[in-house]
């Protein structure tokens, strides 16, 4: 009855108030919700999903830790299909002690998959419902409140890397940026000027000389406002600090944003990220050096994780394990899993098991070919008998040495329990060849005593080899020192 009683479930709230619209999304455990309170249980697909009656107001918690804006353009088919523009902002909370940098990954992945275009719901009550199913798969996110208002937002901060000619278009009409359009273009002719002009390659209304405004190797901080009668442009973080362009606009211009639309020029490669400044203290130089390491260090952390999965492969790794050789502190496991999920989506690692990381080849690194894990090797004709093995220690080598290896497949025999094996048959020429790859034990006695352990077996499954070589650094060489002693 405890487990129960600690299993969580997502409790959804809604409420209106002044206007607009608000779902607050939370993990409760069993025991903390009161039942008498919650209209609908949720089966099947939405099973552990409950949701509470309409609530008057929701209570106080604390300043959010990560928030996304987007404008949402709907068709309201009982106004003869008149377009409705839509403020959303998602508000989220996080558990544990996790850094930033993991809290940024998971609000920025669960907002990219809750708004795919392949799967996004074309009514309110099937986008709340992917909202809630997705926070089942984010544990990380604890709590998510989402907010619907009529929008009458006027500015923006925002981050741009590029070498030059950065362009923004205010527009009236959604996909139009010919007509009722202000444009703003950062760091022009060579990154010397910038300028608001009216309308499309319009007459410039505003100028600044703005050498070195943007950096390609860098984002840098800007912020955007509109009001029917102004424009504005400034340098930082912060609405009204630094500002460097300025428009007022005649009436007979003026007109209500409704859209906007970013690009750079062929010129150069733009990056850009519409954030939110939640706290002040961010952007202090001392805290974005000290934000800076911490990147720095995860990423190299990250490295390490991967630098291990290829040692031991073709072994796995628990996770307990990998955090103790790569000395992730109990406090920063959350964020390590983020990376190691991170590693797994891009195709560099696999979960086999729960807990049970192994390495796996991506088409990046290698010739697209088959790749099998497999309890056993298949039994091989005679005439498909290689002749020449093939050795190396280190993953990288592996890959170098298949690269040259035609028509091959891959066969890894795995078990999550002692050794297992990889095996890459093909042809070098008119041999057939065989490569393997040792595992790394991490000392050197240890290391010998796998590469014994992977020539045995190699000579043991094919039977037809001839010729056995040691390719990479120092073809796998050990010299051991000895201390001879001379009697006179």
């Amino acid at each position: 009855m405890g487990t129960r009683q600690n299993t969580e479930e997502i409790v959804m709230t809604a409420v209106k108030q002044n206007g607009k619209a608000m779902m607050r999304m939370e993990r409760l455990k069993r025991k903390d919700i009161d039942f008498k309170t919650i209209h609908h249980i949720g089966g099947g697909p939405y099973k552990g999903i409950l949701v509470n009656k309409q609530a008057n107001q929701l209570d106080n918690v604390g300043p959010p830790e990560g928030r996304v804006e987007f404008m949402a353009y709907l068709i309201n088919s009982d106004q003869n299909n008149a377009c409705v523009r839509d403020l959303w902002t998602l508000r989220f909370w996080f558990r544990g002690q996790a850094d930033g940098m993991a809290k940024k990954q998971a609000f920025t992945e669960y907002f990219s998959e809750l708004i795919s275009p392949k799967s996004l719901p074309r009514k309110y009550v099937g986008f709340i419902k992917r909202a809630l199913v997705l926070l089942q798969k984010y544990t990380l996110i604890t709590r998510l409140e989402l907010e619907v208002a009529v929008d009458n937002k006027n500015f923006l901060t925002f981050k741009i890397k590029a070498k030059c000619d950065a362009q923004i278009a205010l527009c009236a009409i959604y996909g139009d940026v010919e007509r009722k359009t202000f444009e703003i273009c950062l760091g022009a002719e060579d990154n010397t000027k910038s300028f608001i002009r009216d309308g499309s390659l319009g007459p410039v209304k505003a100028e600044a000389n703005t050498v070195n405004l943007l950096n390609e190797n860098e984002f840098r901080y800007f912020w955007l406002s509109w009001t029917e009668s102004r424009v504005e442009v400034g340098r930082g973080a912060k609405q009204g600090q630094g500002k460097f362009l300025t428009w007022d606009v005649p009436p007979n211009r003026q007109f209500k944003v409704n859209s906007m639309a970013v690009a750079t020029s062929r010129a150069t490669k733009g990056q850009w990220e519409f954030v939110e400044i939640l706290d002040e203290k961010d952007f202090k130089p001392e805290t974005k050096r000290s934000k800076i390491k911490l990147s720095l260090l995860w990423l190299a952390k990250k490295q390490r994780m991967l630098q291990v999965l290829e040692d031991a492969y073709p072994n796995s790794v628990r996770t307990d394990d990998l955090f103790k050789t790569c000395k992730v502190k109990q406090s920063d496991t959350i964020t390590a899993v983020v990376m190691l999920k991170d590693m797994e989506k891009k195709g560099l690692i696999r979960e086999v098991e729960k807990g049970v990381w192994l390495r796996m080849q991506t088409n990046e690194e290698m010739t697209e070919h088959e790749i099998l894990l497999v309890p056993e090797l298949p039994e091989l004709a005679s005439k498909d008998q290689p002749t020449i093995g093939i050795i190396t220690t280190l993953y990288h080598e592996k890959l170098a040495v298949d690269a040259m290896i035609d028509d091959k497949r891959t066969y890894v025999k795995f078990k999550t329990e002692g050794e297992c094996q990889v095996y890459t048959i093909g042809k070098i020429g008119k041999h057939i060849v065989v490569s393997t790859k040792l595992t790394k034990m991490g000392d050197a006695e240890g290391d010998m005593i796998a590469a014994e352990n992977s020539v045995t077996r190699l000579l043991g499954t094919f039977d037809k080899i001839q010729h056995v070589l040691l390719v990479g650094v120092g073809g796998a060489c050990h010299i051991t020192p000895t201390i001879t002693s001379m009697c006179g």
